[in-house]
């Protein structure tokens, strides 16, 4: 995890988005967290991860789960 300032990020906003592929990067103003910048895989896993358990019997394929909004479409 790595917290950086609105200041920084602005100055070196390429560095925190390569960063970002593998660790979660906490945005501050003011020293107080206001966003978070994460990889869009992870922050699903971790979503799915969550569920572990409280679904007992219901299987969830993140590629069906697609298919099936982009068949409502």
């Amino acid at each position: 995890m790595a917290t950086v300032s609105t200041k920084e990020l602005r100055a070196n906003l390429s560095k925190y988005i390569i960063l970002s592929k593998t660790e979660d990067v906490y945005i501050t103003n003011r020293n107080e967290i206001v966003s978070i910048l994460s990889c869009p895989d992870k922050a699903r896993q971790k979503a799915f991860a969550s569920l572990d358990g409280c679904l007992e019997g219901i299987s969830i394929d993140e590629n069906r789960m697609r298919d099936e909004r982009l068949s409502k479409i």
